[in-house]
């Protein structure tokens, strides 16, 4: 987590997000006590709800968010989790289809939900998910709202995303890479310029 000790691993098979410290490479010591030692399986969500973790999967920390918000991947729930880093859910994006959706809901293909997302990345104002069901990345801003839809070549699907800023010409631009099957990694540059790839 920005500014601390603290590293954030997460665990699809114990269904929950291990907070491990940098400085000693171990768990903390109080392992049974979930604020301390992880996020889930089972976690505080909005309006008093209990949300269990699927699948969990890629994770990020806002490093421009004085309150360091966590967003976890819940692959197998098709959703984002935003959380406080003492696992406190504050936010659900997306999330499965009901089961009343309409024909073109059933394409699963709906900004603003998700099928299996497996990474994010968070930028300034804008938040990156990568969905492998879907076979596409979504740009949403930090509140959800869907803002952009991003296709790879061949119709790959994507597996994890990074973000870096660079500055050229006096101008920044933030790069997204998404790694995706198979295929090598393909830049996409997000931001006031639009820099050539490496």
């Amino acid at each position: 987590m920005p500014g601390g000790t603290k590293l954030l691993v997460s665990d699809s098979n114990a269904n929950c997000v291990h907070i491990l410290d940098t400085l000693t490479f171990r768990r903390p010591a109080d392992l049974a006590s979930a604020n301390e030692s992880r996020i889930g399986p089972e976690l505080a969500g909005p309006h008093g709800a209990t949300l269990s973790l699927n699948g969990p999967h890629g994770l990020a920390v806002s490093p421009h968010d004085a309150k360091a918000h966590v967003y976890i991947c819940d692959r197998y729930n098709h959703r984002v989790l935003v959380t406080t880093g003492s696992g406190e859910c504050v936010r659900v994006l997306g999330g499965p289809l009901s089961a009343d959706a309409s024909k073109a809901e059933r394409g699963r293909r709906v900004p603003g939900r998700f099928s299996e997302p497996v990474d994010v990345a968070v930028g300034r104002a804008r938040l990156y998910v990568a969905e492998y069901g879907n076979r596409r990345v979504q740009v949403l801003a930090l509140e959800g709202d869907p803002l952009q839809l991003l296709s790879l070549p061949g119709n790959k699907a994507p597996r994890g995303l990074a973000l870096s800023r660079e500055a050229a010409f006096g101008a920044v631009a933030q790069r997204l890479w998404v790694s995706a099957d198979q295929s090598g990694i393909h830049v996409v540059a997000v931001g006031a310029a639009a820099l050539s790839p490496p």
